[in-house]
């Protein structure tokens, strides 16, 4: 837990959704540290909820090695 107050942190969720649609790359770097500082069963329903919405392979569509790999 941090030292934001509710309002401050809704204020700065606004604020960083706005910066990601601006720079993709701060997008990453957020995700990839949310994901370190989550629990497992965490990481496990987000999982859960990729391969759920989007199937299991779906990131290989996504990929110009997908073709290459057999996934497309």
């Amino acid at each position: 837990m941090n030292a934001l107050s509710p309002k401050d942190g809704r204020h700065l969720t606004r604020d960083l959704c706005d910066a990601v649609l601006e720079d993709k790359t701060l997008l990453e770097y957020i995700m990839d540290e949310y994901v370190y500082l989550i629990s497992d069963t965490k990481v496990e329903e987000l999982q859960k909820i990729v391969d759920e919405n989007f199937g299991e392979d779906w990131w290989y569509n996504l990929t110009p090695q997908a073709e290459l790999l057999g996934h497309s």
